[in-house]
């Protein structure tokens, strides 16, 4: 799994907006003067102190954040609930759980429930996740949406393009800029970005450029 990373890069992996306690929070992180802070959302002000090179959006009742090339987990409040720690990378397993691998045999890992903001030693992940079957289409006016396999529309055709579907969120493109939007039509990534990066299999792995 790829993380974006750098100054035009949005702060978190797409797959963690498959966690529904991720999607607009009173707390967000936002990129100023070459670090990642915590806003508060309705005040535009600085949440509390503390900076980091990534900063993940709160799941329940924490946060992943990243710097020097160790993963923490911070509370609410700014505070440690798990201090930096070395890992190759880390996913949100059940909507609650951040699963953190020591290598990529993914043999070692730490589990922390983000909820109960417990160790979770005795958590069994999941290898394969279930996916909804959606499909995206072109209508008659020239934009594009979303339909469920059994043809009923789930997303209106109302998008320039769309780059892709992740969960249950869509990469789309409205005008010259791309953002994020649920299945429901909740936007979850502004429509600020420019520009996107894909992999081998043509799937969307970061959102760049303002």
């Amino acid at each position: 799994m790829i993380f974006a990373q750098g100054q035009q890069n949005f702060p978190f992996s797409l797959h963690i907006l498959s966690v529904p306690a991720a999607y607009r929070d009173s707390v967000m992180p936002v990129y100023r003067d070459g670090k990642f802070i915590y806003i508060d959302t309705k005040t535009g002000g600085q949440a509390f102190a503390g900076t980091y090179k990534m900063a993940y959006p709160f799941v329940h009742n924490a946060a992943v954040v990243y710097n020097d090339g160790m993963y923490g987990i911070i509370s609410r409040d700014g505070k440690w609930l798990k201090k930096p720690a070395a890992y190759q990378n880390f996913r949100i397993e059940d909507g609650r759980v951040a699963v953190f691998n020591s290598s990529n045999s993914y043999q070692k890992e730490y589990t922390f429930d983000l909820n109960s903001l417990q160790e979770n030693s005795g958590y069994i992940n999941c290898a394969m996740p279930s996916i909804p079957e959606y499909f995206t289409f072109k209508a008659e006016n020239g934009k594009w949406g979303v339909k469920h396999r059994d043809r009923t529309i789930k997303m209106e055709a109302k998008y320039d393009t769309i780059k892709g579907l992740y969960d249950n969120n869509v990469v789309a493109r409205k005008g010259t800029k791309y953002g994020v939007v649920t299945l429901a039509g909740k936007e979850v990534v502004p429509f600020i970005y420019s520009g996107v990066s894909t992999n081998a299999n043509y799937k969307v792995t970061q959102i760049t450029g303002f």
